[in-house]
């Protein structure tokens, strides 16, 4: 190689730099902007919150030893690796909603220069700056980044982790040993974070491994073995205290969600999970069409359009995700290129578990939209395939065309992409201070939330009037809203006494009902109104107790109260708890 050549490699590899830097930029911009004002702050938001708060600051002795909830309820929990990675941003980033929540932000981040090296062990430069790119801007990938769920790490440690298996038995690497610890340690935490991870990674894992049959000494295998010991350890001490109870928690959900069902049972849950496949990896990927949770999905509905605009949308869908399988079939079949060969086998594995896996759901659950977490990488690296693969025909290879073609299809989809999380970022903006209806499905799509500042301005109002007369506050609200009230009333000093409906009516009491604007609390004769403020999308009432019917002067601070929240919360058996 002479030195015109090596600085031409020099050039070229400062511009992918400089290109990845770029992308980099535009995805940190896209996922922090505005995080704290547009914070999504809910119930499970404010659970995973007091649970770590405590930890941060009372001690880690504190720590949980298990995790969050699986399939509603507060019984089965998963692991609590979450919970520790939230422990740690607090540690750095402060013990508040915002603090909390950077760990997803940062994880978010960090997955944007993950693709890109994922991608190019398969895929040209140019057509890996391209699937980096669209990750980077993807309206779905950008909405999940910016709140604090623990569904919300899975794109980064599951593409981790199957980044480290592909180094540990790619046989030109120098340290396949330590590879291998980094993908049984990132495992064993993916399967901590979501049972549709916990039942999918190993499975992708270990049938990779079964066919790749890589050899390590017999050390690095006990290694690997420890380490998953240490980061199941929580659990593990948690069901000897208790005696197996979260493990018979398990079993009996698992006994219960036996699959069965007969051929029409099976059609429609085929047609279903094939439904939310293509309509959500092209979501995905584009920003357009939907992603819902509807429970079940009829041929009809999945070839149903209104406009010629949806027409296409839903033809794109199909042309993709058809050619998306038929790229990862034929990759299997004729790549003889081994490091190549691998990255499409750990895809084609993960795409047909996942297809599988989900279509069990379809049949005993439904499919919601936080369950693409679990494969979000996965659409961007196969429309890099099916690029490289258009570009490699003769019309494309080594011809301008080639790189037009990757711009144009790209650049349509950025595009795409960032109209969507404009129009999502303008509704958010207009959630706080207009009066337009509450999105109440499964997070997704996040374009009509309360924002953390909005919740902030309401604690700060209710607060002023208990500081006037300086009575107790009772207050009412949706559910999932409820919890995050009471965090910033008593980060304002107001103490919870009970809720409104199971205590008696005082006299020297605040009561409030805070409801999506335009809707009234129904009539009741207990209560005055006294006014109202609109706070956007949520209105504040303010009543007092109609003197006829108090019962009692006032609430007395001995017979203080603990959320149903906290009850859980305090039931959990932490690290201190251990020799109780």
């Amino acid at each position: 190689m002479n030195l015109r050549e090596i600085s031409v490699m020099t050039r070229s590899r400062k511009w992918e730099l400089l290109a990845l830097f770029m992308i980099l930029c535009i995805g940190v911009t896209l996922r922090a902007y505005r995080f704290h004002d547009w914070l999504h702050f809910e119930i499970d938001q404010t659970y995973d919150f007091n649970i770590v708060s405590g930890a941060v600051t009372n001690g880690p002795g504190n720590l949980p030893l298990l995790g969050p909830t699986a399939g509603g309820g507060r019984a089965l929990r998963l692991g609590p690796i979450f919970y520790y990675a939230q422990y740690l941003s607090a540690l750095v980033f402060g013990n508040t909603p915002t603090g909390h929540a950077m760990v997803v932000l940062v994880s978010s981040i960090l997955t944007i220069p993950l693709v890109y090296f994922f991608s190019r062990r398969v895929l040209s430069k140019t057509v890996s700056l391209s699937v980096t790119a669209l990750f980077a801007t993807s309206l779905y990938t950008v909405s999940y980044a910016r709140f604090s769920w623990s569904p919300n790490v899975l794109p980064f440690l599951v593409l981790g982790c199957f980044y480290a298996i592909l180094r540990c038995v790619d046989e030109s690497e120098r340290h396949r040993n330590r590879w291998f610890l980094i993908a049984a340690l990132s495992g064993a935490a993916v399967t901590q974070i979501h049972f549709n991870a916990f039942f999918t990674v190993p499975a992708v894992i270990v049938i990779f491994l079964l066919v790749k049959r890589p050899r390590f000494p017999l050390r690095t295998w006990i290694a690997a073995l420890i380490l998953v010991a240490i980061v199941y350890s929580p659990m593990i001490a948690s069901d000897i205290v208790t005696h197996g109870e979260n493990v018979g928690f398990f079993v009996n959900k698992f006994a219960k969600s036996t699959i069965g069902g007969g051929a029409a049972d099976s059609t429609a849950a085929l047609i279903d999970d094939a439904h939310h496949h293509i309509t959500s990896y092209f979501f995905l990927l584009s920003g357009l069409g939907e992603i819902n949770a509807r429970k079940v999905v009829t041929l009809d509905a999945l070839m149903r359009h209104r406009t010629l605009s949806e027409l296409f949308v839903n033809l794109s869908a199909i042309v993709f995700f058809t050619a998306g399988a038929a790229t990862l079939l034929i990759g299997l079949l004729r790549e003889r290129k081994d490091k190549k060969k691998d990255v499409i086998l750990i895809l084609s594995l993960w795409f047909v578990v996942s297809f599988s896996y989900y279509f069990s759901l379809a049949r005993t659950y439904r499919i919601y939209p936080r369950f693409f977490l679990l494969v979000s990488p996965l659409p961007f690296l196969l429309f890099g395939l099916i690029l490289d693969a258009i570009r490699s025909h003769r019309p494309f290879r080594n011809s301008p065309a080639g790189l037009v073609l990757i711009v144009l299809f790209s650049g349509m989809l950025i595009g795409s992409n960032i109209s969507g999380i404009i129009s999502v970022f303008d509704r958010l903006q207009d959630d706080s201070t207009s009066s337009s209806p509450l999105e109440t499905e499964d997070v997704f799509p996040n374009t009509s939330r309360i924002t953390l500042s909005q919740q902030e301005r309401i604690a700060v109002y209710i607060s002023s009037i208990a500081s006037e007369n300086g009575y107790p506050v009772y207050l009412s609200s949706v559910a999932e809203f409820e919890p995050a009230f009471w965090y910033h009333l008593s980060r304002l000093g107001i103490r919870y006494f009970s809720e409104p409906h199971d205590s008696p009516l005082y006299r020297e009491g605040n009561y409030f009902i805070v409801l999506q604007t335009g809707k009234t609390p129904r009539a009741n004769v207990h209560f005055i109104p006294l006014g109202k403020r609109e706070f956007g999308s949520l209105t504040v009432h303010f009543f007092k107790p109609n003197p006829l019917f108090v019962t009692q002067e006032r609430q007395s601070e001995d017979s203080m109260e603990t959320t149903e929240e906290m009850k859980h919360i305090l039931a959990l058996p932490t690290w201190n708890r251990l020799n109780r």
